[in-house]
């Protein structure tokens, strides 16, 4: 993105500019369902982008579970926690995440057909495939880690 979009407004330390490109685009998307057949359009879109959210909810709910379970004790709980309520609910959050994640791509009505398909599924895969395969070829050997000053900024501005 340009790094117009990147700007971070002094005063309540947000991208207001990202903030406000990210709902244009929402709004935008939303447009697919003025139609007939269009809704099969933004189903498969709000599908998809509900699946990587709930890959990346799956990723840190795995972590945080084999932190807990890990025969060194390592895992302290920070200040705000659940207390002995907190391994049973990351479970559940893990199975559950995974049930829906199963559910979303099915189509919502059925006889199925080409127009009613739900092609979010094959499309996650193809792009989650894309991307591991971009990460194997020249990611794990190129990329330098996070950018040492944004932690620095971001450790800064949460210690405030």
């Amino acid at each position: 993105m340009p790094a117009y979009f990147g700007h971070v407004d002094s005063k309540n330390r947000v991208p207001v500019r990202a903030v406000l490109l990210t709902c244009s685009i929402v709004v935008l998307l939303s447009l697919l369902n003025l139609g007939t057949e269009a809704y099969v359009a933004l189903n498969a879109v709000s599908s998809l982008s509900s699946l990587a959210l709930y890959l990346s909810y799956i990723i840190i709910l795995a972590v945080v579970l084999r932190a807990r379970l890990s025969p060194s004790g390592s895992f302290r709980a920070g200040e705000w926690n659940l207390g002995r309520w907190g391994l049973p609910l990351n479970v559940f959050a893990l199975v559950y995440t995974l049930y829906t994640m199963v559910w979303l791509p099915f189509p919502t009505t059925l006889p199925v057909s080409a127009q009613s398909m739900n092609y979010c599924g094959p499309v996650f895969v193809a792009a989650m495939s894309g991307v591991v395969g971009a990460w194997y070829v020249w990611g794990r050997k190129h990329w330098q880690g996070p950018n040492k000053k944004v932690v620095e900024i971001v450790l800064r501005l949460a210690s405030e």
